[in-house]
C-alpha cells in the first residue's frame, strides 16, 4: 500500500487504457492510484460507448428477429419496441459493469480517485475533486484519458435535434427519421440501429463507400444489406453545414455530391488518418458541386469520429510530444518522450478501439516493471462492427499486402455455403483469407456476415501463432456451426474448399 500518496503507477483515466492496466500492475506488486474525472469507472466504452450500444443493437437485432418470426415457423402478434424498458434493460447492463470494474479495484487495491488529474511536475499529479485538490505522485504515469465526440462548425450538438452518439445511448426514446452523418463503425452501427427500430434512415458519406477503413468488397456488401432494409446510402456526398435548419419538428440539411477535388482530399485525409475510430468528415461548411438536395429528418446523428481529451492535462510542464492530430506520440513499449510517463488508448491515435487500449496498458506496465513484454502487432488487432449483418477485419488487404511488397493470395467463401447460415436465416456475406503466397502466412481476414465479430477470434489466434490457412483448414470445425466458414474460407486461398 502505498505511503503520502506516492505510487509505483499514477493512471489518469479509467476506461480500458487505464482500468486493465492498473489490475495488471497491482498483479505485479505495484502500488497503483487510478484518476478518474467521472462519478463511474470504466470510461468511453462503458459508460457511454461500447456496452450500451451493443445492448441497443441487440435489442435492434431482436425486434427483427420478432419481425420475421414467421419464416421460422413462428406466428407473433405483433412486436413493438419499449422505450422506456429499452432504456433500462441498457442502464442495468452498464450499471452491473460499473459495479464489476469497481470490485475490481477493491480486489486489486487500486486506489481511485475521484477528480480531474492534470499534470503538477512530470512525476506529480494534481486531483481536483468535490472534495477539494490533493497531490499524487507516480515513480510511472499513464495516460489514459480517452477521447471525446467531435463535430464541426455549424454541427453544434444541442442534445435534442442535432446529436452525438452519447446522446444516443442515453436517450429515454427514439426517432421515426434520422440522418447519419459519417459511416465509420459509430455511423454505421446507429444506422443500422434505427432501421431496426423502425426510423427513416439515411447515412451520408463524403467518400465513395461505407466503412472506408474496410476491404472494398466488404463495403459494397454493407451497402448492398443496407438498401435492402430500406436504409438510403449516400456516398460521395456533402452536408452543407451552413444551410442546416432547426425546425420545429426536427432538421433541415442541404446534401450534395462532392467535387473530384474535394473526393481526392477526403481520400488523402483519410489515407493519412490510420485510425478506425477516427472517420472522415462527412461534412463541409461549403457542401459540394451540384444542385444537391435538402433532406429533413427528427434528428442529425453526427458521427465524423473523435478528438483526443489532453487539452487540459497540462502537458507542458512534461516533455511530452503532441502531433498535430492532438495524439501523443509513443513508442512500442507506450512510452511518452518525458522518462517513466506512458499513453495509452485513445489519446495515441492509432484504432481507438477498447481492446486495443487494454492491451497497450497491459505492454506499458510489464515494460516499467521489466518484464520486456512483446510489443503489439497492429495488423493483428481486430476490428468490429456490430451493424447488421457484422463486419470484422484484421491485418492487411490483398491490395494492401501488394503495396507492401508481397505477393498476396486471398480467397473469399460465401455464408451461402454453411448450413447454419441458412439454418438461422442469415445466408448473406462471405469471408476473406489474404495469404503470402510465398510463405502461405496469414496477412489478414475480412469479413461480413452473422456472428463475424467472434469469428475473428480464430483468425487472429492462427497470425498470432504464425499459422496459416492451411492449418486452419485442418483444424476441425463443428458441423453445423457458423465456424465452419473459417476453415473453408481457409482452404479455398488454395482452391481446396469443399462447399462450393
Amino acid at each position: 500500500m502505498a505511503e503520502d500518496n506516492k505510487f509505483d503507477v499514477v493512471i489518469i483515466g479509467s476506461g480500458n487504457g487505464g482500468y486493465i492496466p492498473a489490475i495488471r500492475a497491482s498483479q505485479l506488486g505495484m502500488s497503483v492510484a487510478l484518476v478518474e474525472k467521472e462519478e463511474n469507472l470504466g470510461g468511453t466504452c462503458l459508460n457511454w460507448g461500447c456496452i450500451p450500444t451493443k445492448a441497443l443493437l441487440h435489442t435492434a437485432e431482436l425486434l427483427n428477429a420478432f419481425n420475421h418470426s414467421e419464416e421460422f415457423g413462428i406466428s407473433v402478434n405483433g412486436a413493438e419496441l419499449d422505450h422506456a424498458q429499452l432504456a433500462e434493460y441498457r442502464d442495468r447492463v452498464v450499471g452491473q459493469l460499473q459495479k464489476g470494474v469497481q470490485g475490481l479495484m477493491r480486489k486489486n487495491k487500486v486506489q481511485v480517485f475521484t477528480g480531474f488529474g492534470s499534470f503538477v511536475e512530470p512525476k506529480k499529479i494534481k486531483v481536483e475533486g468535490e472534495d477539494g485538490e490533493q497531490e499524487l505522485e507516480g515513480e510511472n504515469i499513464i495516460i489514459a484519458a480517452g477521447s471525446a465526440v467531435r463535430t464541426l462548425p455549424g454541427l453544434e450538438i444541442d442534445h435534442e435535434k442535432v446529436i452525438s452518439s452519447d446522446d444516443v445511448v442515453t436517450a429515454d426514446s427514439y426517432p421515426n427519421s434520422v440522418i447519419v452523418l459519417g459511416s465509420g463503425a459509430v455511423g454505421t452501427e446507429f444506422a443500422s440501429m434505427y432501421a431496426d427500430f423502425g426510423a427513416e434512415t439515411t447515412i451520408v458519406e463524403v467518400l465513395d463507400r461505407l466503412l472506408p477503413a474496410e476491404d472494398p468488397d466488404v463495403s459494397a456488401e454493407l451497402e448492398k444489406r443496407f438498401e435492402e432494409r430500406g436504409i438510403r446510402v449516400m456516398t460521395s456526398s456533402m452536408a452543407d453545414t451552413d444551410s442546416l435548419e432547426r425546425t420545429d419538428d426536427g432538421v433541415k440539411i442541404k446534401v450534395t455530391p462532392v467535387s473530384e477535388e474535394e473526393q481526392e482530399e477526403a481520400e488523402e485525409e483519410a489515407d493519412e488518418e490510420s485510425t478506425y475510430g477516427g472517420e472522415t468528415d462527412p461534412a463541409g461548411e461549403e457542401g459540394g458541386e451540384g444542385e444537391g438536395e435538402t433532406l429533413e429528418a427528427e434528428q442529425i446523428l453526427v458521427a465524423i469520429g473523435r478528438k483526443t481529451m489532453i487539452e487540459d492535462l497540462n502537458l507542458d510542464v512534461t516533455s511530452v510530444e503532441v502531433n498535430d492530430g492532438g495524439e501523443i506520440q509513443v513508442d512500442e513499449f507506450y512510452r511518452t518522450a518525458e522518462d517513466g510517463v506512458y499513453a495509452t488508448g485513445d489519446v495515441i491515435g492509432g484504432y481507438w478501439l477498447a481492446h486495443a487500449a487494454g492491451h497497450e496498458g497491459i505492454i506499458a506496465v510489464e515494460h516499467m516493471a521489466g518484464e520486456d513484454p512483446m510489443p503489439m502487432d497492429q495488423n493483428m488487432v481486430p476490428r468490429v462492427t456490430f451493424c447488421r449483418p457484422e463486419v470484422a477485419s484484421f491485418g492487411l488487404t490483398k491490395a494492401q499486402a501488394e503495396e507492401e511488397g508481397y505477393e498476396a493470395k486471398e480467397s473469399n467463401f460465401p455464408f451461402r455455403a454453411i448450413g447454419k447460415a441458412l439454418i438461422e436465416g442469415e445466408p448473406n456475406g462471405f469471408v476473406k483469407v489474404v495469404a503470402d503466397a510465398e510463405t502461405d502466412l496469414i496477412l489478414g481476414m475480412h469479413m461480413i456476415g452473422p456472428k463475424v465479430t467472434d469469428l475473428i477470434a480464430e483468425g487472429v489466434f492462427a497470425k498470432l501463432v504464425e499459422g496459416t490457412p492451411q492449418e486452419m483448414g485442418m483444424a476441425v470445425h463443428a458441423h453445423p456451426s457458423l465456424a465452419e466458414v473459417m476453415g473453408e474460407a481457409a482452404m479455398a486461398v488454395d482452391g481446396h474448399a469443399i462447399h462450393i
